[in-house]
């Protein structure tokens, strides 16, 4: 197909279109020094052909600046078979930017009416329940009732955990807040019906026009709520807020935004404590940790840069857990395929991808995985075959570690 938005679109990555050496790194790039494997999971997991890696999608949209006709399926099958992880850009010697571009040519896909029926069919379960999943909307916050938590007087810390944990991990939102409670931090959340889609992965998948409207929705909310600060257990929401809106709305949230890791690390990094931390009997030793891309790539703005890896593991590590694989790992790290709109438009090839991640998780040894991200510790949780088991990060210590009082 040809198209003139297609081809001003394409133009707007001429940098990138037209640099590209075909060095082959995106393709099968492997450093053992750099712990670097493997790069593309659509590639291991999905399909082989170099026409569905960062080279290729830097050569499909080379094709469309300079006019050439592309079947309209291939373009569609190959832009939406992507995570958008942007392990691609993590290795690319020069700096381009081809999970970005497939962001750019999905949405242009979705306005010129020319997405997968998967598409529309994820942006109308977020319209109509305000969830990916398309659960009841009224189950959003069923596992507060499990926490038997009532903020001790009012609070102006608002804790929003996000659609994959409230639907997907709900053990992980009711831990969090445990663990934020027993640390000294009085929070609130809004009820069922208040809460919403931040629009997270409506940005991954190019419905702009939608995901924009979540946007201003969250934000009205946030900033009508009377909260100081928000508090988030989601790696896609925090990029949301912190990425996707002033980028794509020019809205920055007036309210700051943490990671409820950057909340217990402070304290336990300041030994800010009227508790400390008792394993249990049961409690594993060694842990395998689970890195979110959202959290550790460059390709998610200022999140991949911002220390997370690291973060993660000091506060493991200060239980007296020893974590596997080290944080350098993370920058190249393969995703597990819960992200991007994967799940949604080839599950069987998402859930290959995961297991695939299991696999090579269960091969440090460790007795339990753990993850900083609810969408990749319900991706994995779901796709388990292993003997380890998955825990979000609040979740682990809920489980198996006691706060007692007397000091940190």
């Amino acid at each position: 197909m040809r198209d003139n938005s297609f081809i001003a679109l394409a133009r707007e990555f001429t940098d990138d279109l037209f640099h590209c050496s075909r060095c082959n790194y995106c393709v099968e790039m492997i450093w053992e020094e750099r712990g670097i494997h493997h790069v593309c999971p659509t590639l291991l997991h999905h399909n082989p052909a170099p026409s569905y890696s960062g080279k290729g999608y830097l050569a499909i949209a080379r094709a469309l600046a300079d006019g050439e006709e592309i079947s309209q399926s291939a373009l569609v099958d190959r832009l939406f078979a992507c995570t958008t992880c942007g392990n691609c850009e993590q290795v690319c010697p020069i700096g381009l930017k081809p999970a970005q571009l497939v962001r750019a040519l999905r949405a242009d896909l979705v306005a010129n009416a020319m997405a997968p029926p998967e598409v529309l069919a994820l942006a109308d379960r977020i319209a109509v329940t305000q969830n990916p999943s398309g659960l009841p909307r009224s189950e959003r916050y069923r596992w507060r009732e499990s926490t038997g938590y009532e903020p001790d007087g009012p609070s102006n810390i608002l804790y929003l955990p996000g659609c994959s944990a409230c639907y997907g991990m709900a053990g992980e939102a009711a831990a969090t807040l445990r663990v934020l409670t027993k640390i000294g931090f009085a929070l609130r959340t809004l009820s069922a019906e208040q809460d919403r889609c931040c629009g997270a992965v409506l940005f991954e998948i190019g419905h702009l026009e939608m995901a924009r409207h979540q946007g201003r929705s969250t934000l009205d909310l946030i900033e009508t709520s009377g909260a100081s600060q928000i508090v988030t257990s989601s790696a896609e929401c925090l990029e949301a807020l912190r990425h996707h809106y002033p980028s794509r709305l020019g809205r920055e949230s007036k309210v700051p935004v943490v990671h409820a890791l950057e909340l217990l690390h402070e304290r336990l990094a300041s030994r800010k404590l009227n508790s400390r931390w008792v394993a249990r009997p049961s409690a594993p030793g060694t842990v395998a940790l689970m890195d979110s891309c959202h959290l550790s790539k460059k390709s998610h703005g200022p999140l991949g840069e911002a220390g997370y890896p690291r973060i993660a593991r000091e506060i493991l590590a200060s239980l007296g857990c020893r974590v596997f694989p080290d944080e350098t790992a993370a920058a190249y790290a393969v995703c597990c395929g819960a992200a991007g709109g994967m799940p949604q438009l080839h599950p069987e090839s998402s859930l290959r991808m995961a297991r695939a991640k299991l696999d090579e998780l269960v091969q440090t040894g460790a007795e339990a995985i753990v993850c900083p991200s609810p969408l990749c510790a319900g991706q994995l949780r779901q796709a388990n075959q292993s003997i380890a088991p998955v825990y979000g990060l609040f979740e682990f210590i809920d489980t198996f570690f006691e706060s007692t009082e007397g000091g940190a």
